[in-house]
C-alpha cells in the first residue's frame, strides 16, 4: 500500500512539473529565440531554443542546420 502511495505521488510530481515549467517560461522576458525546421521550406518545426534576459534558457526538440533567430533584446 505505501509503494502504491509513493508511486502516484511520483508520478504526480513529474506531471506537475512538466505542466508548470512551460508556464513559467512564458512569463520570463525573452531575449531571442531560435526555431529550427527539418528542411529548408521551413515548413515543419523541430525544435527551439529561448535565451531569457534573466541568463536561463529552455530548449525543446532537435536541432537543425535549418533554423529562424528572432532577437527580442532585454533593454
Amino acid at each position: 500500500m505505501m509503494r502504491k502511495i509513493l508511486e502516484v505521488l511520483a508520478l504526480s510530481t513529474i506531471v506537475s512539473t512538466s505542466i508548470a515549467l512551460p508556464v513559467a517560461a512564458q512569463v520570463r522576458r525573452q531575449e531571442y529565440v531560435v526555431v529550427w525546421y527539418t528542411d529548408e521550406s521551413m515548413s515543419t518545426v523541430s525544435g527551439q531554443r529561448i535565451a531569457f534576459c534573466d541568463g536561463g534558457s529552455f530548449r525543446s526538440g532537435t536541432p537543425t542546420l535549418y533554423e529562424e533567430t528572432t532577437y527580442y533584446g532585454c533593454d
